[in-house]
This record gives C-alpha cells, structure tokens and sequence, in this order.
C-alpha cells in the first residue's frame, strides 16, 4: 500500500507486486491518514477530516468498494463558525495550472473585499490537503477567518501530489517559479472580488 496526496486529498493507494501503476483504492474525495490494515488484510483503518469536519476514526472494506463508516463520535460538535474552504485554480506563469484552498472569512458576503493572508507551506515538498480548518496547528485558519480574514493556501510548483515533474518544476529555480504561482494566487483571489489589493 501506498499514501499519498492526490493534488489537496491525501488518498490510499494499491501497488501491484508486477510493476503496474499504483491504483487508487480511496475515493478522490475521502481524506485518508494515519491508515492501518488488520492482520488479515480485510479492512483499513484510518482518520479522516475535511475542511468543516473534525477528524475522526473510520474503517473501511478493502473489497474494491471502499465504502467507509465512522468508527469514533469523539470530536464534539463545532460550536465556532469557522468560515467556508474550497480548492481553487488558476494559470500561473508559463501556463502553469497551479491550486491552493482559499478559507472566506466567517460570514463573508459575496462580492465584499476582506483583507487577505498568503500563508506558504514548507517543504518544498510540502502539501495543504484538505483538512480540518479548525485544527490546532502553526497556522490558525480559523482564527484568522473568524478576524475577517480570507486566508489562501497555495501548492505551488515544487508541492507534492501534483506529480513527479511538478513537484520538480522548482529544481534550482526556488523562489522564482513557485514565487510567481503564489503571486499570482493572490493575483485571482484579487481578481474573484475577494482581496482587497490595499490589504494583503
């Protein structure tokens, strides 16, 4: 078994023991982590989480249908408004096709301009999936959405679940191509009447 992102959804992978290419088990839009197969291989165990929905435990059937069911209630219910995620895409530089999750702020308006924060992952192999949004971690999304932030969270090139040549596309170029992407990432937020360009 294989693990990795597949663009912002971290996903389970079957590697046939010929040679042939990996062969995804997980669907494209189930977050699968921290994943664990029982001792007779029959099923996976795993967490999963999504941009308005705290981690929990799940399992699933490793009978080609991978149908998961929740195995843990431990998260308690979301009392904070936390602001609405979704993945967005746009063409950076060179026709570079280029993603990143933009947070709103809570209660955002269409059509309101809100200052933005462009938060960079490391790595640079590093991925923003689609995870929890209110998770404790080095980057407080929630907090800043709850301030009125929209908050944009880029996978440039050089990022990990785009594939071997985009993850290599910032080879002895840091800071330039994967520079431009982020650019231009606050560039479309700009553009979508989100971002206010006086407050970046």
């Amino acid at each position: 078994m294989l693990f990795r992102s597949n663009r912002t959804v971290p996903m389970v992978y079957a590697i046939p023991v010929d040679g042939k290419a990996a062969v995804a088990l997980s669907p494209a839009k189930t977050h699968v982590n921290g994943a664990s197969m029982n001792a007779r291989r029959t099923h996976l165990g795993f967490v999963s989480q999504d941009f308005d929905k705290a981690p929990e435990a799940f399992v699933a059937k490793l009978d080609g249908a991978f149908t998961p069911v929740q195995a843990s209630h431990v998260q308690p219910a979301i009392q904070a408004a936390i602001g609405t995620s979704e993945v967005i895409t746009w063409s950076s530089t060179e026709g570079q096709q280029v993603e990143g999750i933009l947070t709103y702020p809570v209660r955002y308006q269409r059509g309101t301009r809100v200052p933005l924060l462009l938060i960079v992952h490391g790595g640079p192999t590093g991925v923003f999936v689609n995870s929890f949004t209110g998770t404790a971690n080095q980057y407080p999304v929630a907090l800043f959405a709850s301030q009125g932030y929209a908050v944009l969270r880029v996978n440039p090139r050089g990022s990990s679940g785009y594939g071997k040549a985009f993850r290599f596309a910032n080879q002895a170029d840091w800071g330039g191509g994967d520079y431009r992407d982020l650019m231009t990432g606050v560039d479309r937020v700009i553009e979508m009447g989100v971002a206010d360009p006086d407050r970046l």
